[in-house]
C-alpha cells in the first residue's frame, strides 16, 4: 500500500524534502521506464518505492526511497537534476523501546547514475522488536539543478508490523497430507499421514507440528518431533474433523527459524445406511421399511447432523427422485426413516449425511464435509 502524495510550496529559507510512510509495507509502485528526467513536471517529492509486505525479527530487508515527480501518475523517480542525502527514522512506534537500525546506516545519499539514479536504497534493515511502527524519509540537504525553490512534500501514514523470527514463512520447509484409503477423498476412520520435508540442512531438526482448532482460524500443538538424517519426519492419527497443518521451527545456526507453508483436507464425513442392495427385495405394496444411517464424525458438541433422504422410482425405464426427507441423528449418530411402499413398481433409497460447520457457514470451511451417497437399497413392489 503507498501513500498519497500531497506536495505544497515553502519558503525559500524551508529546504526540506520529506516523505512519509507508515506501512502496510505494500507493493512498491513500478519503476519508472522512461529514462532521465531533465526537468520535472511539478515539485519532486521523496517516496518510498520499494520495501517488503511484512518484516519479521532476524529476518534482514530492504528500503528504497526515491525522489518523484509529484504531479505525474503513475509516479516516475526523478533520475537527474535534483539528490538527496536521505535519512530513515522511526515516527511511531507500539514499543517506545524499540530500534531500526540498516546495514549501511540510516543517512544515505541517492545515487547520481546508473539504474538507481535517484532513489535511496537501505539494506539490510531490521527492528529489534515485535510491534507496529510507522516510517518517516526526510531529505534536510538537496541539491536541485531544475528546481530551486524548496518543496515540502508528505504522505500518508500506514503502518508496518513485525512479527517473530517464528512466524517468518520458511520455504526449505514442506508439508503434505496423504491418508491410506484408495480414494481421493478424505473419509472420517481413514488415517491422515501429515509428512514433513527439510529441504535445505533438514537433518535432525527440531520442530513442532501445529493443527487448527475447528473454527480454523487458530493454532494449537498437535506434536513435537524431529527430523531424520534426510530432513524428513511423518506423523499418522485419525482426525475427527478437517483440519491445516503447519510446521514452527525454532531456527538453528544453519537453517534461519520461520514457519512452513498451511497444509490442509476436507473431512468428509461417513454415512452407513442399513438395509441397502442393488438386487432388487420384492415386497407387497403397503410394506413399511425403515432405513437407519449411521454417521460419523459424532461431534456432540456441535448441532446433530442431519441425513438426507431420497426416493427414487422408475419411470419409462428412467430413475426419477420422487420424495425426500431430513431426518436428525439421534445421541448415537443414527438418523431412521421408515417408508411406507404404497405403490407397485421398481423403487431405491439412498441417504447422505449433510455437511457441519462450527459457527458461521459461510466465514469457514466445513469441520465435516457432506458424505459420499450410500449404496441404494432397491425394492420392487408387487
Amino acid at each position: 500500500m503507498k501513500g498519497v502524495l500531497i506536495a505544497s510550496l515553502h519558503a525559500p529559507r524551508t529546504k526540506v524534502l520529506i516523505a512519509v510512510i507508515a506501512a502496510v509495507l505494500g507493493t512498491p509502485p513500478a519503476t519508472a521506464s522512461g529514462g532521465a528526467v531533465a526537468a520535472p513536471a511539478g515539485p519532486p517529492a521523496l517516496q518510498f518505492w520499494a520495501y517488503p509486505t511484512k518484516a519479521y525479527l532476524g529476518r534482514p530487508f530492504d528500503i528504497s526511497v526515491a525522489i518523484v515527480d509529484s504531479a505525474q501518475y503513475p509516479q516516475s523517480v526523478v533520475t537527474s537534476g535534483t539528490s538527496a542525502t536521505v535519512s530513515l527514522a522511526i515516527e511511531y512506534r507500539s514499543d517506545p523501546a524499540a530500534v531500526l537500525t540498516c546495514a549501511n546506516g540510516l543517512s544515505i545519499p541517492t545515487a547520481t547514475t546508473g539504474d538507481t539514479a535517484g532513489v535511496a536504497t537501505f539494506t539490510g534493515c531490521a527492528f529489534d522488536r515485535v510491534g507496529t511502527y510507522a516510517l518517516v524519509a526526510t531529505a534536510p540537504n538537496v541539491v536541485s539543478t531544475t528546481m530551486p525553490t524548496p518543496i515540502l512534500a508528505d504522505a500518508h501514514s500506514a503502518s508496518i508490523r513485525v512479527g517473530t523470527a517464528a512466524d517468518a514463512p520458511q520455504d526449505t520447509i514442506k508439508v503434505s497430507v496423504s491418508h491410506d484409503g484408495t480414494s481421493p477423498y478424505f473419509t472420517w476412520g481413514q488415517t491422515i499421514t501429515v509428512r514433513i520435508a527439510f529441504t535445505v540442512n533438514g537433518a535432525n531438526k527440531p520442530f513442532q507440528l501445529q493443527q487448527t482448532t475447528r473454527s480454523m482460524e487458530t493454532w494449537v500443538p498437535l506434536a513435537n518431533l524431529v527430523t531424520n538424517a534426510s530432513g524428513v519426519a511423518t506423523y499418522s492419527y485419525r482426525p475427527s474433523v478437517s483440519t491445516h497443518y503447519r510446521a514452527i521451527f525454532a531456527g538453528s545456526p544453519d537453517l534461519a527459524a520461520g514457519t512452513s507453508e498451511r497444509k490442509g483436507f476436507l473431512l468428509f464425513s461417513l454415512a452407513n445406511q442399513t438395509p441397502t442392495g442393488s438386487t432388487p427385495r420384492v415386497i407387497r405394496r403397503g410394506t413399511s421399511v425403515t432405513f437407519a444411517t449411521t454417521v460419523r464424525p459424532l461431534l456432540p458438541e456441535l448441532a446433530p447432523a442431519r441425513v438426507f433422504f431420497t426416493l427414487y422410482h422408475r419411470v419409462s425405464g428412467t430413475w426419477k427422485a420422487v420424495s425426500w426427507r431430513y431426518v436428525a441423528v439421534d445421541s448415537s449418530g443414527v438418523a431412521r426413516m421408515t417408508l411406507k411402499f404404497g405403490a407397485r413398481g421398481e423403487w431405491y433409497v439412498r441417504s447422505s449425511a449433510m455437511a457441519r460447520w462450527f459457527g458461521d457457514a459461510e466465514a469457514a470451511p466445513a469441520v465435516a464435509w457432506a458424505s459420499r451417497p450410500t449404496p441404494i437399497a432397491r425394492y420392487s413392489v408387487r
